[in-house]
């Protein structure tokens, strides 16, 4: 049996180095690698969930580009995924306390599984080529708009008790703050997914443009896409929005281990 390597790498060359990272990433004794495949395998089976909510929330909304993208793709596929994070954060939390930073490694790891198998969709229906763009772009992207939303469930969880006083909304709603939180968390994801989605599809037709009417010693595979420079631009952002989120859920967890010590 003949097996394209190169095929082979794009789908799970690329995914495997994104799950080490989030393994690696992790504070100590914060997640196992485990606990991140089987996120991954929660993210997959979200499709089925995506599948659910078009079945049962038929698109009301006036058909244009922008209206798809924020009205419908990004808050469903958000949700799916929202959805599964939850199934998969209960059964770790039946076993051992999850650390604030692992629910938002977990989150991660969900829509990391999540954008493998779009990726499987887009591939039959695009071919192999459209793989080398969403491998850098898409899959970190879903990363990032599940960390949002691990973030965000994180910090309802650390609101607890005195705690919660952090912030005003903390000491009004005490016993609803973790639905509060999440609301909040999967509000924005949707709202960064919808913008991504929107914002590439513009700016690449805008670039395609003007790469037709440039000189042809710019006509390389590098240049010919203009979904390379826009999406290796919005990844590096989102990456650094990422790590600023990440820090501050190891900051919370101290502020709060160091005020129990007292």
């Amino acid at each position: 049996m003949n097996v394209d390597l190169g095929l082979f790498v794009s789908f799970f060359g690329i995914f495997f180095f994104y799950s080490l990272i989030l393994y690696f990433a992790a504070p100590r004794q914060t997640i196992t690698l485990k606990e991140i495949y089987i996120s991954i395998l929660a993210g997959i089976a979200s499709i089925s969930v995506l599948q659910f909510t078009y079945a049962f929330l038929p698109n009301q909304v006036t058909y244009n580009e922008f209206n798809e993208f924020m009205y419908v793709v990004a808050p469903r596929e958000e949700l799916s995924k929202f959805i599964m994070f939850l199934l998969v954060t209960t059964w770790i939390s039946k076993k051992r306390k999850i650390k604030p930073v692992g629910y938002m490694i977990i989150s991660c790891a969900v829509a990391l599984g999540f954008a493998l198998e779009e990726n499987m969709h887009y591939y039959l229906k695009y071919g192999e080529h459209v793989l080398s763009v969403r491998n850098v772009s898409a899959m970190p992207a879903h990363m990032f708009f599940g960390g949002i939303m691990g973030y965000w469930y994180a910090v309802g969880k650390l609101n607890i008790g005195k705690f919660g006083g952090r912030i005003n909304l903390g000491q009004w709603f005490v016993k609803s703050r973790l639905a509060i939180y999440s609301t909040i968390g999967l509000f924005c994801a949707s709202l960064m997914h919808g913008i991504w989605n929107y914002s590439l599809s513009f700016y690449a037709k805008m670039i395609n443009a003007i790469m037709d009417s440039i000189p042809k010693v710019m006509a390389l595979p590098v240049f010919n896409n203009g979904w390379l420079p826009i999406t290796l631009f919005a990844v590096f952002i989102l990456l650094f929005l990422m790590r600023i989120l990440y820090r501050d859920l190891i900051r919370l967890e101290k502020e709060k281990q160091d005020y129990i010590k007292e």
